[in-house]
């Protein structure tokens, strides 16, 4: 910690060069007196260019204390010089030093929603409730401004950071986590409505920011997923081991069939249930992990089908099952290719790509269309209505194993299921009604007969929030 001479100040007495970066904010938010503490007077006020150093250890003992930061994030807490050409940078100071600060987008450089930045408040300014009065001031400034919105991203592991904002009144937007960044971690969004915005806001002389990159992070798309997959990106191929022999619908015998998949792919799980709700009597189903995809045979052992993604379909369509009603059949066909796609087989790449730059860019898109099912899910019972289809179950299957399995293997920060509260409440509900106690056993929720859990990918990770995720996979769902 520096030991810098502070000058007296007020909103009057800044350098040039910070007085040309905070108009037209009104001057009454430039500084102010908060008052007496336990630490003695604290004022709210934009910081000394001399202090930007001061406010770089300020954040980095901030960001490691009681959480973890990567080595990248903590180097750039230190570029507040580089910052503050684009930035505000907010500090509540005593008479010792700084002990919180935020950054705000200078207004002549704001482009899009407002936002703020790298809130953080050091360990001696803790228990103070400075986190919440640095965001309660980055509202102001935004109301000043005629602002009606504020969006917001936070790194996984900022949980307090997280309380503070949902305690004020931000929305989490789990459809806009879009963003990865260094140690592939996924930043939360947060929205906000500002409430009573002036009326008629100061003018803005906007200007072009200084070249270099802008140190807020974009929003995410939640609609241009599909624009996310990298060029080029090969499929891992981990959960299939090889095309179908016999792809497409299939030609399925008068006679009885025999369905073999494994437990531990996410393909299997839809063609197994599928099979058991649209053909009950004419299908037996069985896991083994003996295959690496469903396949389906006769009792002659002979080959039926080992598309995975048309033997539930294919059941169905001879059985004459609702779960794959004639009026929905190209919705649902356009939905079980983008499961398949974007889900499965992102899932892949992130897991097993040796390319981080892929699996970055293929992340986005995972966690971009798991927000949009969600939005999907809000409104409906499942994802085509109010009745049970196959693509219900295809996507369960990848669902199932998310936390118990996949989630351990995408990097810090991946979300939980949990994260999701419709996909959440939705898979809980589907779990209810589909599965058997063998289909319990064999997908980790339950344990076997010799009192272990199937753990296929290793050991779970924990759910914050969550003390057994098996547990709360079995709560009844209002």
């Amino acid at each position: 910690m520096s030991t810098i001479v502070r000058p007296v100040i007020d909103a009057y007495s800044y350098p040039p060069e910070v007085i040309a970066s905070l108009r037209p904010i009104p001057v009454d938010l430039w500084f102010r007196d908060l008052g007496a503490s336990r630490l003695g007077r604290l004022v709210l006020r934009h910081a000394l260019p001399e202090e930007y150093g001061e406010v770089g250890d300020v954040l980095e003992a901030a960001f490691t204390t009681g959480c973890w930061s990567t080595p990248e994030y903590i180097a750039g807490l230190h570029a507040i010089d580089a910052r503050a050409r684009t930035s505000n940078v907010w500090v509540v100071a005593d008479d010792e030093g700084v002990l919180a600060a935020v950054l705000t987008p200078q207004p002549r450089y704001l482009d899009g929603p407002f936002t703020f930045n790298i809130l953080g408040v050091g360990p001696r300014g803790r228990g103070l409730g400075l986190g919440r009065l640095l965001t309660d001031h980055a509202v102001n400034l935004a109301r000043a401004l005629g602002i009606d919105s504020i969006e917001i991203h936070s790194g996984p592991q900022m949980t307090a950071a997280h309380k503070v904002y949902v305690d004020y009144g931000f929305v989490r937007r789990i459809e806009q986590e879009t963003v990865v960044v260094d140690g592939h971690q996924r930043l939360r969004s947060f929205s906000f409505r500002v409430p009573d915005p002036v009326a008629d806001p100061p003018q803005i002389e906007h200007a072009d920011p200084p070249a270099g990159d802008s140190p807020f992070p974009p929003p995410g798309d939640p609609v241009s997923i599909t624009a996310l997959r990298p060029a080029g990106a090969q499929d891992a191929g981990h959960f299939h081991a090889a095309a179908p022999r016999r792809p497409g619908p299939a030609e399925l015998p008068d006679r009885r069939l025999r369905l073999v998949a494994p437990a531990s792919s996410p393909r299997g799980w839809g063609a197994v249930l599928g099979a058991r709700i649209a053909a009950p009597d004419w299908v037996t189903a069985e896991w083994s992990q003996e295959v690496s995809s469903p396949v389906l045979l006769d009792t002659e052992g002979l080959l039926v089908s080992d598309d995975w993604s048309w033997i539930a379909r294919s059941l169905a369509t001879a059985s004459g099952s609702p779960i794959y009603p004639a009026a929905l059949r190209e919705e649902i066909d356009a939905l079980e290719q983008v499961i398949d796609a974007e889900l499965i087989g992102a899932l892949e790449e992130v897991v097993f790509s040796t390319e981080q730059a892929v699996r970055d860019a293929v992340a986005r898109l995972l966690f971009a269309r798991l927000g949009l099912l969600d939005l999907r899910l809000a409104d409906h019972r499942y994802l085509l209505g109010e009745e049970l289809a196959t693509a219900d179950l295809t996507l369960f299957g990848v669902l199932l194993g998310w936390d118990l399995r996949y989630r351990a293997h995408l990097g810090w920060g991946a979300a939980s299921l949990v994260e999701y509260p419709n996909l959440w409440t939705w898979a809980r509900r589907l779990a209810a009604e589909v599965l058997s106690a063998e289909d319990r056993v064999a997908a980790g929720l339950e344990a076997g007969p010799d009192g272990s859990f199937a753990e296929p990918w290793g050991p779970a990770l924990p759910v914050e929030g969550i003390d057994d995720i098996r547990v709360a996979w079995r709560e009844p769902v209002e």
